[in-house]
């Protein structure tokens, strides 16, 4: 039961990061704006966080494990499945909410870099791949426990690279 506690709450922290936030849980604040600030984090709090996006429970986190609701949400999006997001596409949800829809073509400019009007997976993961890059202290295209942590609790590890 413990064990289905913590993966309920790990789920439901990163779904609110997505969303942008703040929280309590157990007692520790978390900012959630697409990532994870927790300063008073201990080892136990960090790893509710860390298992569940370590899918292969080998303690590292490569860029397809970081990135999976990201393609996720690309395939639920790319509605004619060509490989590619269309304004109208990346729009849909907000075309009703003038405010919204405002905010999301802007996102949507910003994301597009070579301005052709279509949003690849690489245009769209960009964003998270620049969080991952930031928390590889190291640069070895993994994200370890220890940099994730280091992360987590606001105190990012130095370049090593």
């Amino acid at each position: 039961m413990k064990l289905r506690t913590l993966t309920i709450a790990a789920l439901f922290i990163l779904s609110f990061a997505i969303a942008g936030g703040l929280l309590l849980l157990n007692g520790l604040s978390v900012l959630a704006q697409d990532k994870i600030i927790a300063p008073g984090a201990s080892d136990a709090q960090i790893d509710v966080f860390f298992n569940p996006i370590d899918t292969n429970s080998d303690r590292v986190i490569s860029f397809e494990e970081f990135s999976v609701k990201q393609q996720s949400n690309f395939a639920k999006l790319d509605t004619d499945k060509n490989g590619q997001i269309t304004l109208v596409e990346y729009t849909v949800e907000a075309q009703s909410k003038p405010d919204k829809l405002a905010k999301e073509t802007s996102k949507f400019a910003s994301l597009d870099t070579n301005q052709d009007g279509n949003l690849t997976l690489e245009e769209f993961e960009a964003p998270r791949r620049q969080q991952f890059d930031d928390m590889d202290a190291n640069c070895d295209g993994q994200m370890s426990w220890a940099e994730f942590a280091a992360t987590v609790r606001n105190k990012p590890m130095p370049k090593s690279c």
